[in-house]
């Protein structure tokens, strides 16, 4: 017998109150030149039985998102990063009252819609591209590790160094 299954703890289970916003609704619409509306979820896989579990998954958005409805011009702005708005500055482009669309990657994904607010942007999308996790990077998901073309991410877009973890614990 080892130590450790010797040694006995006192352990409880503590329950903690989260502050965790989930939204009512989810709309994400183009109206120009086309109409276009982003579906929003994920559709069940037959290869994967735990998919269709839609009440156990967490809907595709971003915790801490800002609400509200914004509609702009949409100016790709690649990462999101401080750089990449140098860039389009030094290009004229100007992001001020636009909506700005961001790859997930290469910074934290909560800092991407802070600086787009910082150059005046209305609103920040933020996408996977499969050059970065999907099919480009290898085989997809169910038959590989990589995002297949339904599958988006979800986490948080709090402002971590400011708000490190749930506002009540």
């Amino acid at each position: 017998m080892t130590r450790r299954m010797r040694t006995s703890f006192d352990t409880q289970i503590e329950t903690f109150d989260v502050l965790f916003p989930t939204p009512k609704t989810r709309l994400l619409e183009m109206t120009s030149p086309q109409k276009f509306t982003a579906k929003l979820e994920e559709p069940a896989l037959k290869e994967d039985a735990t998919s269709g579990q839609k009440s156990e998954q967490l809907p595709v958005y971003n915790a801490y998102s800002v609400n509200g409805d914004v509609i702009g011009q949409l100016v790709y702005a690649n990462y999101g990063a401080q750089q990449d708005y140098e860039e389009l500055t030094r290009r004229g482009v100007d992001v001020r009252g636009k909506i700005v669309i961001v790859r997930y990657g290469n910074t934290f994904r909560g800092i991407k819609p802070k600086i787009a607010a910082e150059h005046g942007a209305i609103g920040c999308i933020i996408y996977s591209d499969p050059r970065d996790d999907g099919y480009f990077a290898g085989d997809v998901y169910p038959k590989g590790a990589w995002r297949n073309e339904d599958g988006a991410q979800r986490g948080s877009v709090a402002d971590l160094p400011l708000y490190s973890g749930d506002p009540l614990t």
